[in-house]
């Protein structure tokens, strides 16, 4: 199965290859206005600075996609945490409550037997 994905993208590799020299030749004749030279090194380097700047861009897109996703786990988990902390802290409050309704009954029954 993963030997199966692994060719997969590999059989893709020439299509995307391609495909990101289509788009740095796009950039390059936008920002001058022509098309690369291919015997120009000041072209090529251009053209490999464009490359560089775009490798980077789409890491930093899948690098924030990935700083979403963890914050939206994060966010459940903290609401998961809170509702857990809620519903402690709501029954430590039920318990608290009974003991003192207890403790006071058992006082006034104390005190009501004390003057008989």
């Amino acid at each position: 199965m993963e030997a199966q994905r692994l060719r997969e993208q590999l059989a893709k590799l020439p299509e995307r290859e391609a495909a990101r020299k289509a788009r740095e030749r796009k950039v390059f004749e936008s920002a001058h206005r022509r098309a690369p030279r291919p015997s120009s090194a000041s072209d090529s380097r251009s053209l490999e600075l464009i490359g560089m700047y775009e490798a980077r861009q789409g890491g930093l897109v899948a690098e924030a996609e990935a700083l979403r996703e963890e914050c939206r786990r994060l966010a459940e988990e903290l609401r998961a945490l809170t509702l857990a902390l809620t519903l402690t802290l709501t029954l430590t409050l039920t318990l608290t409550l009974t003991l003192t309704l207890t403790l006071t009954l058992t006082l006034t029954r104390s005190c009501a037997h004390a003057t008989t």
